[in-house]
């Protein structure tokens, strides 16, 4: 990030190279101690590993103590347009912030510090100055799974539209499918079916909407299994009312995992203080509530597969971040004397 680079430096900050490209010191006296800032640039094959990392810590402080300077102090700063894979590094590394290069989203965990002698400013100052020469990204990301969701609901519903019935009638779900095992398949299958275009086209668009971002988060792998997961847990909700209730209806769609991820991202802006790329609490809130209002004023709608997804998608990726913030408390350890 070039502009950072700058800002620092007019800052006062004096620029160090270390033994590897990818990673820049920036240092200032601040009283009596050494304040650093540790920019490691990741990208694909050519990123550095924490124990690289270290010892470029280790490097540094001892040229700080050789000078006659003891108390040292450095945050790390991550910069990729991979944020899920950096993750391990992260929480490795700590005291750690990363920047989403593509976004330019300064991203700043729940155990992290708030603010680190003013370093946030100055690096949310670059970020929203830089017309993206600086910024430091290898490739557009692409988000592969949220993409074949929507080639595969699109494809199934075209089939559909040319079949008939067949494929409602094997794949739908109801409460009552629950008692029978050789039709729990259709908790899965149901997820993948949509009534009409309107239907189809509502989902898609949220999909395509959020998926990108929360993809770009989890990962593929764990973001696919978030979107299944919270699609389940819509129907298994769903399932448990129609059973309360007594009223065993059929039902399709895929908005039991669309909610899961609207569930999500209102956990990740919980999580990061209200503000996850150019979504903001209030406006992920504001869409909640709109989905779930028009459906209950609509027909036909399985509103306990909103809910139920949404707040899946809610504690799973609640639950995920809590699991983070636990590995970086065992394994991270704070890089200073």
């Amino acid at each position: 990030m070039d502009r950072l680079q700058t800002l620092l430096i007019e800052n006062g900050y004096q620029k160090l190279e270390s033994a590897l490209p990818q990673v820049t010191f920036f240092c200032k006296m601040i009283d009596t101690q050494m304040i650093g800032l540790c920019l490691i640039k990741q990208a694909g094959l050519d990123g550095v590993t924490k124990e690289e990392v270290s010892r470029c810590h280790e490097s540094l402080k001892r040229a700080i103590r050789d000078r006659g300077i003891l108390a040292c102090r450095i945050l790390n700063c991550v910069v990729t347009n991979q944020p899920s894979r950096e993750r391990n590094l992260v929480v490795s590394i700590s005291p750690c912030w990363l920047v989403d290069a593509e976004s330019k989203q300064l991203m700043i965990y729940e155990n992290e510090p708030e603010d680190f002698f003013d370093m946030k400013e100055l690096i949310e100052e670059a970020l929203l100055e830089d017309d993206g020469r600086g910024i430091y990204v290898q490739s557009e990301y692409v988000p592969f799974v949220t993409l074949a969701l929507v080639c595969l609901n699109t494809l199934l519903f075209i089939i559909c539209a040319t079949t008939g019935q067949l494929l409602y009638n094997i794949g739908d779900f109801s409460a009552l499918d629950l008692l029978d095992i050789s039709r729990c398949y259709r908790l899965f299958t149901s997820m993948f079916l949509h009534i009409n275009v309107t239907h189809l086209a509502g989902n898609m668009v949220l999909l395509l909407a959020l998926g990108r971002m929360i993809e770009k988060f989890y990962g593929h792998g764990k973001y696919f299994a978030l979107y299944m997961l919270s699609g389940i847990c819509g129907s298994l909700f769903s399932a448990v009312y129609d059973f309360v209730m007594r009223d065993f209806t059929h039902s399709i769609g895929a908005s039991g995992a669309i909610m899961g991820l609207v569930g999500a991202m209102v956990a990740l802006l919980a999580w990061f203080k209200g503000k996850y790329n150019e979504i903001t609490l209030p406006k992920i809130v504001f869409v909640l509530c709109y989905i779930l209002y028009e459906g209950f004023r609509g027909d036909n709608v399985n509103n306990m597969a909103h809910i139920g997804g949404a707040v899946g998608g809610f504690v799973i990726t609640m639950c995920y971040l809590l699991w983070c913030r636990r590995l970086s408390k065992r394994g991270g350890r704070r890089n200073e004397d």
